[in-house]
């Protein structure tokens, strides 16, 4: 039943009945009575506005129909929303379909440079392909976003956050190891020159890493003929001379030349060398009364000034020993014997003297040998 409104008036004025003040009064005031209720119709396009509608009174069931379907098959319009921004009209709501599966609303925005930016759209949107996650599992009350495989990358990884727990066992090869065990400053011994030697990874005892001893690092050789070993206990291991093991030695005899005991020079040639490891030839000078020779080292095998001592004899025909020592006799007066502490020279040369005599005084009169074996140290 539409709106009616009904007018009664109070006072009638019969006919033949005088018209009194108190009439007049009461035909003022008519009764209004108002029945039936406002249809649709009853009310111009646009003429309720939010004052006239009360707070807390627009029900679920009081909404209108959804616009957007969405997706095919979705005729029930579900997953539609009411989103401010999505229509021309300043600050007027529209629709924005939020139900495609596994998407998420996001504050749309570009980022350049790491500043992001935006109009503070809000947006249905899915995880790109290249994404390191996915959504992998939905129950009822939650999903499951889990990280893709082979998705870590090593700019995702804080500093020291793989540990022993996080590596399989065996799974560490030597392609992971960096280029010489990394930097000096971090243990290694990694370089940029040609003139890198090769090492080995070793234990150094004397580094506390986390209350233990024993940082892993890694050592190397600095010349020819080196071998790792320890000179101390609790020491780390080291490359080196071992004082037990000869860096050089030579066993040669002499196949030209004047066989002469008190004298006479001799080069390279009038030497055969049957035996030999860091030498690479022997000479002597056949210098009155000092009678020395000249070893020449390989490259690498001692410096310009290191002492070099030296093991080992000369003889001459079948019965005469020489001892032998590194460094040059003095004739004197005084005399003063090589007392096994030569240096080498410019030429990688020191110098061995062997003494005839050495029976328990000062070993004095130097003598050539035709056979010679020695060992340097």
């Amino acid at each position: 039943m539409p709106l009616s409104i009904t007018v009664q008036p109070n006072e009638l004025f019969p006919a033949n009945e005088a018209v009194t003040l108190a009439k007049l009064r009461s035909a003022a005031k008519p009764s209004v009575a108002i029945s039936g209720a406002v249809g649709s119709d009853d009310l111009a396009a646009n003429s309720v506005s939010g004052t006239n509608i009360a707070a807390s009174s627009i029900t679920a069931a009081k909404m209108g129909l959804a616009a957007i379907t969405g997706e095919g098959g979705n005729d029930d319009g579900k997953g539609v929303i009411l989103v401010s921004g999505t229509t021309s009209t300043e600050k007027q709501y529209g629709e924005l379909y939020a139900g495609k599966v596994n998407q998420f609303l996001i504050g749309a925005g570009t980022v350049s440079e790491g500043v992001w930016t935006g109009t503070y759209d809000l947006k249905s949107k899915s995880l790109s392909a290249g994404s390191s996650v996915e959504v992998t599992a939905q129950g009822d009350d939650d999903f499951a976003l889990t990280i893709k495989d082979d998705a870590v990358v090593k700019a995702m990884m804080a500093n020291d956050s793989v540990g022993n727990n996080e590596l399989s066992n065996f799974g560490v090869t030597i392609s992971k190891f960096a280029p010489g065990g990394g930097i000096a400053a971090d243990g290694g011994i990694a370089e940029s020159t040609n003139d890198f030697w090769g090492g080995v990874i070793d234990i150094d005892p004397g580094v506390v890493v986390n209350g233990y001893k024993g940082k892993v690092a890694a050592i190397q050789p600095t010349g020819k003929n080196q071998i790792i070993y320890s000179d101390a206990e609790g020491s780390r291991l080291k490359f080196g001379a071992h004082p037990c093991i000869p860096k050089a030695y030579i066993y040669a005899h002499q196949t030209s030349g004047a066989l002469n005991q008190a004298g006479g020079a001799l080069v390279a040639s009038n030497y055969t060398i049957y035996m030999s490891s860091g030498v690479e030839q022997i000479t002597r000078s056949g210098t009155a009364g000092v009678l020395n020779h000249e070893i020449r080292f390989s490259a690498g095998i001692y410096e310009e000034g290191d002492t070099v001592k030296c093991m080992g004899s000369g003889w001459y025909d079948h019965n005469d020993i020489f001892m032998a020592v590194t460094g040059i006799h003095v004739v004197g007066p005084p005399i003063v014997p090589a007392a096994n502490n030569g240096t080498i020279d410019a030429n990688r040369d020191v110098q061995v003297t062997f003494y005839y005599v050495h029976n328990g005084i000062i070993p004095q009169t130097p003598r050539n040998p035709t056979v010679i074996q020695l060992w340097f140290y």
